[in-house]
């Protein structure tokens, strides 16, 4: 349930007022001008709360892109594992970093929006203990090596097809390749339908799919809350933080959900009508997954960041003389952005998942 925090605050200030003047003719003090002077306070506090709330801003957050337009952005992900069991501990840490572009079929009445994804270009970088790193470049035409084949896979270059509401919603989705790209969530956010102001706070429902020590498979039940924490210079930041629903989960099964348990922060550019960066970040520890010593720890961090300047086709229209030809132009020069700078891993004061189930929806 959401309560609007400038209503609670007006309600214990008229609480503050009126216990006073109540304990008073409770015990005989009944004085006429101290009952009108607290009269006088509470009416003013009313007409206060009544003009607060009135003038609540209100904010409405929703996706709007032109037909034609491209979206370049640059991602990074940093992280690192630490296992220990069987008496050994192995370290890993690894960073990919991709571009992707999204490019605008088509909006419709309703607002829906139909993108085009594709990863254009993506690297690699591993390491286990003290071994010589492992580098892949998507440019070399080289062999992916072994160990980068799924995250590798999940990143090939091949386009895939969404259809998203003005709110987020993904609609439909036609992919060749993992979509939860990287071991995060959905392509949008989805964001309520109605314009909320800055403290509301909803929740999206998600599952996810684990196995128990005995190979049973079992759903879990995750629920990511998010709240517009600010609004400045129209640009909207929002926290999120997962949560799991299920009861009584098995350490087994804990070890398996680590990259389904994010929290993380989202700039929503208001004017523009798309989000601009969001940042993820992981740190979980499960001991006696696997074995009485058994334990495991995974950091991660990933920062997704739109460039300035969208990249969109414009069509001059050929002038009335004989022999001149359409012209497409771009209308910015989205190459000029800054090149992504290896992220450090940031460690989250706590762990934190496709439906569109929220108190806000």
């Amino acid at each position: 349930m959401y309560c609007k925090p400038k209503l609670v605050a007006t309600f214990l200030a008229l609480a503050s007022i009126l216990l006073p003047g109540f304990a008073s003719s409770c015990f005989g003090q009944d004085e006429t001008s101290e009952v009108t002077a607290d009269t006088a306070k509470v009416s003013k506090a009313l007409d206060r709360a009544i003009r607060s709330v009135a003038e609540e801003q209100l904010y409405q957050l929703k996706y709007q892109v032109d037909p034609g337009t491209t979206l370049i952005w640059d991602c990074e992900q940093s992280n690192s594992t630490r296992v220990r069991g069987a008496g050994t501990t192995e370290t890993s840490s690894a960073r990919t970093t991709w571009t992707s572009e999204w490019k605008t079929q088509s909006t419709d009445t309703t607002g829906n929006i139909v993108f085009e994804t594709t990863v254009k270009e993506f690297s690699m970088w591993q390491q286990k203990d003290d071994k010589p790193p492992v580098v892949f470049e998507s440019k070399s035409n080289s062999k992916v090596p072994d160990e980068m084949f799924t995250i590798a896979d999940s990143l090939k270059p091949v386009p895939s097809r969404y259809t998203i509401s003005k709110n987020g919603k993904v609609i439909h989705c036609e992919s060749a390749t993992n979509k939860n790209l990287v071991g995060f969530g959905d392509l949008t956010v989805a964001f309520p339908v109605d314009p909320i102001p800055i403290g509301f706070k909803w929740f999206i429902d998600r599952e996810a799919s684990a196995r128990e020590k005995d190979q049973s498979r079992t759903t879990v039940a995750l629920r990511v809350y998010y709240e517009l924490t600010k609004v400045i210079d129209s640009r909207a930041y929002l926290t999120f933080r997962t949560e799991a629903l299920t009861p009584r989960l098995s350490p087994s099964v804990k070890s398996q959900l680590m990259q389904d348990m994010p929290n993380g922060y989202v700039i929503f550019d208001l004017k523009r009508g798309m989000s601009v960066y969001r940042e993820t970040v992981w740190n979980h520890t499960v001991q006696q997954f696997h074995g009485a010593d058994s334990y495991l720890n995974y950091m991660a961090r990933t920062v997704e960041r739109l460039r300035p300047e969208a990249v969109q086709t414009v069509v001059v229209e050929p002038p009335k003389a004989a022999g001149e030809t359409v012209v497409s132009v771009p209308a910015g020069d989205a190459a000029q952005a800054n090149p992504l700078v290896p992220l450090p891993i940031k460690s989250a004061d706590s762990a934190t998942g496709d439906s569109s189930k929220g108190n806000g929806q």
